[in-house]
């Protein structure tokens, strides 16, 4: 991403093409190149990313995915990857779920 301050839904729709781009890891941040939903919004942001920390200024990253955990109606940001690895997931849903957060978010 190369905005200076992304909006949420830029950060939401770049989270979703990142994983359209290299697919959806389950059960981790980043693996191989792939991305779980949270680990996608941090790497749109510019956060470091590993397979289980992240580093960085994370007031951007915790508004981001507290935005996508309410739009899918789950209890906190932990909850997305819960919801992002169940084995019947694809990616596919994934990416649509982001873009549908995206299309509702504030563009703040």
């Amino acid at each position: 991403m190369t905005y200076q301050n992304p909006t949420i839904r830029e950060v939401l729709n770049a989270a979703a093409d990142l994983i359209e781009e290299h697919g959806l890891e389950k059960g981790h941040f980043v693996n191989n190149g792939r991305y779980d939903a949270r680990g996608a919004i941090a790497k749109a942001i510019g956060l470091h990313v590993s397979p289980a920390i992240l580093g960085g200024d994370m007031t951007r990253y915790s508004q981001v995915v507290l935005c996508f955990a309410r739009h899918m109606g789950l209890a906190d940001e932990f909850a997305i990857s819960d919801w992002d690895s169940h084995p019947d997931r694809t990616p596919a849903q994934v990416v649509t779920a982001l873009r549908a957060a995206a299309n509702e978010a504030p563009n703040d």
